[in-house]
């Protein structure tokens, strides 16, 4: 059997669960699910995670959630409920991953204690709904990656010290309008999806991090591909690290990260590993 985020919600071992996806998530799915691979399978189960995350709650509940903090959480179940019934495992086990991810953050934080040192998971107020701020990567004092916010994703980024935001997709409507009127600076650094970036752009980024005071969040649509491109540009230039560790890592994250990219013409390479070998090969 499988477990929901209610106490006591059970699927069959068919992978259906009691409650249907919200129209919102069927929509959502549909929107960045129509180019991905169904059948992948994830490195770990969907129910797995639900397993894993029925033990956080467990300890959480005792101690009182409020109704809003359920809602929240149940937002990432039903989207991966969505993702799973239409075949699409790994993006499935990625929603839940991220509410694992946060929730062992809080229980920490309950507890009195960090795992890490930046992290941003202090109060039960900081489990957004899953459209509101997910897939947030915290790369350093400074620097952090995620997914296209909503709103209230961006207020609450702004709540924790962002005062700037690079946005990496083509079309994002309203993105600049909305991040400046909450007095956050936009950077808009852009190009296709599943393609690398140009030295340029890496440059640019990286001088918008430097000159920028406060933290700076940086966002595709799914915060993956371009999103983890620029953050492995990042790690280069400003923690060591080198490339071929930082794929081997964000292959582990996103397992789709690879088969995801625009193969480069002349040597077959995922395009986008080409660009950190080479960025890494210049900076040293």
């Amino acid at each position: 059997m499988k477990y929901s985020a209610k106490a006591g919600q059970q699927y069959d071992d068919t992978g259906h669960s009691g409650f249907r996806a919200g129209e919102d998530s069927l929509k959502y799915s549909a929107e960045i699910g129509d180019d991905e691979r169904r059948g992948e399978k994830p490195q770990r189960s969907p129910r797995a995670v639900k397993e894993e995350i029925a033990g956080l709650l467990g300890p959480l509940r005792e101690e009182g959630l409020k109704e809003q903090t359920e809602r929240n959480i149940e937002s990432y179940f039903t989207v991966a409920d969505a993702f799973e019934a239409d075949g699409l495992l790994v993006q499935a086990v990625d929603y839940l991953e991220d509410l694992a991810h946060k929730l062992g953050e809080l229980v920490d934080a309950r507890a009195g204690r960090k795992k890490w040192d930046h992290g941003l998971i202090e109060t039960e107020a900081d489990i957004l709904h899953f459209r509101d701020c997910h897939n947030l990567h915290v790369v350093d004092e400074k620097y952090m990656t995620g997914a296209q916010p909503t709103e209230k994703g961006y207020r609450w980024l702004r709540s924790k010290g962002v005062t700037a935001v690079i946005n990496l997709r083509l079309h994002s409507e309203h993105d600049r309008e909305l991040v400046e009127s909450l007095e956050m600076k936009h950077f808009h650094i852009a190009w296709p999806d599943e393609q690398p970036p140009t030295v340029s752009q890496v440059e640019e980024m990286l001088r918008a991090v430097e000159e920028t005071p406060g933290r700076v969040f940086q966002h595709c649509l799914r915060g993956i591909g371009r999103d983890m491109t620029m953050a492995g540009c990042y790690v280069i230039a400003n923690h060591g690290e080198s490339a071929s560790e930082f794929i081997r890592k964000g292959c582990q994250e996103a397992p789709r990260w690879e088969s995801d990219q625009r193969q480069d013409d002349g040597t077959g390479e995922p395009a986008q590993f080409k660009l950190l070998r080479e960025f890494e090969e210049g900076w040293r």
